[in-house]
């Protein structure tokens, strides 16, 4: 098993890829999450690089159908899947579109989820902030949120320049929201609606692009993460 290879997080119907990933100097890593829907169609959730290695992984698993790139961040690679991936659709987040005027999108992700996914996957976008807006999604049947950069999680399991970042920050050890996010907020009405709609739903684990997973009372952690939208 090489060190890119898809992991197993949910027997048949969850996997995720981490790879490494540096921003701004500092090795942070970034997952991307793959999901089966309707049988043998796959849900692909910020994508990473689509070498051969990566392309050969998604054959056991199903067809490429949906591509999705969570937030205006975490689109570097999408720009790989619209040759290889003729048949599928490739959704940009709120905004990407005009950050990305090199890639012609067809498909925009809403604040509820496409008919074609509805059954399995619900979704929300977390508004509130002035740029950042991200679309979170939530595996029904194993009660999964999948996020990308709405909640970090840094643990002693990263290089040591992120560490003393992380702590700066004060996001070591934490799971928390990056903290340009908890800064500029303008609108925490709006915020906490988006974040009470999330926690409606009946999830226990959370994936995350950034750091460890949360493997168990995910619900409670997020709830805490985001206690400051209901402070004010």
């Amino acid at each position: 098993m090489g060190k890119l290879d898809f992991q197993v997080i949910v027997p048949d119907q969850i996997w995720v890829q981490k790879v490494p990933l540096s921003f701004l100097g500092m090795e942070i890593g970034t997952r991307m999450t793959v999901v089966r829907v309707s049988l043998d169609k796959l849900f692909v959730h910020s994508p990473t690089r689509l070498d051969e290695a990566t392309k050969l992984q998604f054959i056991p698993l199903g067809r490429v159908k949906y591509v999705v790139s969570p937030n205006n961040m975490h689109h570097f690679f999408i720009g790989d899947y619209f040759s290889p991936y003729p048949d599928a659709k490739i959704y940009a987040s709120p905004g990407l579109d005009e950050k990305r005027r090199d890639l012609k999108f067809q498909y925009f992700l809403k604040d509820y989820p496409e008919p074609e996914w509805q059954e399995e996957i619900d979704q929300a976008i977390v508004w509130g902030h002035p740029q950042f807006k991200e679309v979170v999604f939530f595996h029904k049947k194993s009660r999964t949120l999948i996020l990308a950069d709405l909640l970090m999680n840094f643990d002693e399991n990263i290089p040591i320049v992120t560490k003393v970042t992380a702590k700066m920050m004060g996001i070591y050890k934490k799971v928390s929201p990056p903290l340009d996010f908890t800064k500029d907020v303008i609108d925490l009405p709006q915020a906490r609606l988006s974040i009470e709609k999330i926690l409606k739903w009946d999830f226990d684990k959370i994936i995350l692009a950034h750091g460890g997973l949360i493997e168990k009372n995910g619900k409670e952690i997020f709830r805490q993460a985001f206690s400051f939208v209901f402070e004010k």
